[in-house]
């Protein structure tokens, strides 16, 4: 036989049966690749589902998704005693794509922040009214998907300027009744800030025209707070499109 009807032959029944099994093997891996991407089976889905009923049964309001595939937010300031909350927090991790944590009004620690920091999916972070300080705001530093973050009426300082400017997606900044006062600049390094909220501080007189050094913002709310009018004036020449909420 030679060597052209060799190569022209027609494959054998038995590799025929191999190519079809390997062919179903394929297309099993990929079905199975995509259901465990989509969220829709495996462990680190009954992680959640499970942790997401414990959360529920500490009081917390939990929101899926729309498709209810995984849990996109959580508000812990229904939760009613310290040390519920300290067990909810603990659960939060086994949230893979939790976009918003509502924590207001809570008793939530300086260290348990150690374990919100590390919710990388956050987009939406709420610390109002908590006894936070700028310790506290140190291990938020890792949140890189962050846009907007409410640490109103909280212990917070000029101080945790430097850690909050590592927060590069970061679109809105609530710091209103803090200890915040006078050096605003660091502030500049957030390339992305859209809307600073002051309200309700005393700042230094040169504290306004800082945020000069702020090409993103567009809103600045500066409601019941003390400041020098001639450092928002030569604010407002710099930035002419600046809101400003007096």
């Amino acid at each position: 036989m030679s060597i052209a009807e060799t190569t022209q032959s027609p494959p054998s029944q038995g590799g025929r049966g191999l190519a079809v099994v390997l062919g179903v093997v394929l297309v099993a891996l990929a079905a199975a690749a995509a259901y465990w991407f989509l969220g829709g089976g495996g462990g680190s889905s009954a992680a959640e589902g499970e942790a997401a009923k414990q959360l529920e049964s500490l009081g917390a309001l939990v929101v899926k998704d729309g498709g209810q595939s995984y849990v996109a937010s959580v508000n812990l300031s229904t939760i009613g005693s310290a040390e519920s909350l300290a067990k909810a927090v603990e659960l939060l991790p086994a949230l893979a794509r939790l976009g918003s944590l509502d924590a207001s009004r809570t008793a939530i620690t300086d260290q348990q922040l150690a374990t919100i920091g590390r919710l990388g999916s956050l987009t939406t972070l709420t610390l109002s009214e908590t006894g936070v300080s700028d310790q506290g705001v140190n291990s938020l530093r890792s949140l890189d998907n962050l846009q907007s973050l409410s640490l109103s009426s909280t212990g917070v300082s000029d101080a945790a300027f430097f850690d909050l400017a590592d927060l590069r997606e970061l679109r809105v900044l609530d710091l209103a009744n803090t200890k915040v006062s006078r050096d605003l600049a660091p502030l500049a390094q957030l390339p992305r800030l859209e809307w600073l909220v002051l309200r309700g501080l005393t700042l230094a007189d040169d504290a306004l025209s800082q945020l000069a050094a702020c090409d993103s913002l567009q809103r600045l709310s500066l409601e019941e707070s003390k400041y020098s009018p001639e450092s928002l004036t030569a604010l407002e020449q710099k930035m002419p499109s600046l809101k400003v909420d007096r």
